[in-house]
């Protein structure tokens, strides 16, 4: 019963995450973009550090109204002061969060990953040297004896506040080019209830209410709160499953089902356990084993982002599935 309610406390905590997450990725562009630091009283309190708007490029298409990324070939500064200390994120030439910039096309000797996800993937709130793509390719290239006549590229495509159809279309631009010969998807727990276009417009329209009434800024956190209210009286879960089902199908068409490994960071609960079965059944090919290890207390952020150790235990998993399970040194 302890640990049950322990990873409950847990999973409340990472929902605190993907909201202000969220909040980070797409709404607080549009709004509040101007201010540097923003305080909430949930769980305790946060600081939220924003995303300067001249990093960003929002691309919108005739799916995503929403939809943004990085500018190209550039040095972001990252200092929320309850961080108490600064970041660098390098984004490079194809504006991923990587220190090299990979060619596209591939050399003979190389085996090339890519890495989907949110911010757990890109490494928010740490060095880009620190997160655990860059961690996993230097364990790669320097660790296995069996693999000397081979290169490994790691290459990442997360990005903050991102859900499903967002990773989806990101790999559609700039994944497919490369020709992974595996992608490792992983799962911060997020995708089963995350959803940027439907959240997004609720959010708009409850700031400018906010704005017109002259409330002050930290409210913003209740029109998250608001929007996600909202969402769950219009769409349960299995909706929201089934509007992810239709973009898992897009991706999935886009690659071989079996060079595809989606790992999650916590257990799931019940409902999100049968819809995980579901996509099993749908997708068979497609290995969803892999539980990436709990991360204790010393090996998170204040608010929940895995810090440096944390990365390495997680790119350390990958790493002992790669070589015990996937074997890569024989493909």
């Amino acid at each position: 019963m302890i640990k049950k309610n322990f990873i409950s406390l847990k999973r409340v905590t990472l929902s605190l995450v993907i909201s202000i997450e969220f909040l980070i990725g797409s709404s607080l562009i549009y709004k509040y973009y101007q201010n540097k630091i923003y305080d909430s009283n949930v769980l305790g309190t946060q600081k939220v550090s924003t995303i300067d708007s001249k990093t960003l490029d929002i691309v919108p298409s005739e799916d995503f109204k929403y939809y943004w990324q990085y500018n190209k070939d550039q040095k972001i500064e990252d200092n929320p002061d309850w961080l108490n200390k600064n970041v660098t994120y390098f984004i490079n030439k194809n504006g991923l969060n990587d220190i090299n910039d990979y060619q596209i096309e591939k050399k003979s000797n190389v085996f090339r990953i890519i890495t989907l996800g949110d911010s757990f993937t890109f490494g928010h709130f740490v060095n880009t040297q620190d997160n655990w793509t860059e961690q996993l390719e230097k364990q790669l290239n320097n660790n296995i004896g069996d693999c000397k006549d081979k290169s490994f590229e790691v290459i990442n495509l997360g990005m903050p506040g991102y859900d499903v159809p967002y990773i989806v279309e990101r790999y559609k631009e700039l994944g497919v080019q490369y020709d992974p010969d595996l992608v490792l998807w992983l799962e911060s727990g997020s995708g089963f209830d995350r959803s940027v276009e439907l959240l997004q417009p609720v959010i708009d329209l409850c700031s400018d209410l906010v704005d017109s009434k002259n409330k002050e800024k930290e409210d913003y956190l209740y029109c998250w709160k608001k929007a996600e209210s909202e969402l769950k009286e219009k769409y349960n879960l299995y909706d929201i499953s089934l509007i992810n089902m239709n973009y898992y199908d897009r991706f999935f068409s886009n690659i071989e089902n079996s060079k595809v490994t989606i790992a999650h960071l916590y257990p799931l609960e019940k409902d999100e356990e049968d819809i995980y079965n579901l996509w099993r059944e749908r997708y068979a090919d497609v290995d969803m084993s892999l539980l990436i290890q709990d991360l204790d207390d010393k090996e998170t952020l204040p608010d929940g982002h895995p810090n440096e150790s944390g990365h390495k235990r997680i790119s350390n998993d990958f790493f002992e599935y790669l070589i015990n399970k996937k074997n890569i040194c024989q493909k």
